[in-house]
This record gives structure tokens, sequence and C-alpha cells, in this order.
């Protein structure tokens, strides 16, 4: 769903030594991997590097994948009723954060 998300995190994990030119997506000279931040078409996005997260894709991920985990964990008979109780889990958790 986020292309680029995996080679992105590698670089903030490692980031001393994409400083330093070592950096396993570095060619054979060392590559800037500054980190900025941008609109397009109205989007908030971030690059790392030549790697872009668009922020709105990443928030809809994130909110897929926790409704679908939190779902397997809830107990009920039918499956739309988990994803109902997963949804109303996660906007209860959005909400505390908000205030």
């Amino acid at each position: 769903m986020l292309p680029g998300l995996v080679n992105a995190r590698d670089i903030l994990e490692h980031f001393d030594d994409y400083a330093a030119g070592r950096g396993r997506l570095q060619r054979s000279g060392p590559e800037q991997y500054h980190f900025t931040y941008y609109v397009q078409d109205g989007e908030p996005v971030v690059a790392v590097g030549r790697f872009s997260l668009h922020v709105r894709l990443a928030r809809d991920a994130c909110r897929w994948l926790f409704i679908k985990l939190t779902a397997v964990i809830v107990e009920s008979e039918f499956a739309a009723d988990r994803r109902e109780k997963a949804q109303a889990l996660l906007d209860e958790i959005l909400m505390e954060q908000d205030e």
C-alpha cells in the first residue's frame, strides 16, 4: 500500500550509515538523504532521500491495519460486527488523543 515505506524506515533506522555514505541503498558514491516535507496536489508528503511517503495514504493504511488486527481479537460471532467494534475502538482512541 505504501511504496518506499520499508526503504524510508531503513534509512531512518540506520541514519548514521547513510550520513557516512555507507547506507545499503546508496550507490557507489555517498548520496544525500535529506528529510523534506512538501505538499503535492494538496496532500502532505514526507521525503527521505529519494523515497516519498504520502502522509494521508500512510494514515489510511495504519487505520486499515489497526481495524483488521483489532477485529481479529474482538470477540463476536459476525465479521461485520467485529469490524464495527474495531472501528468504534479506533474512534475512541483517536478522540482521546485529540483531548
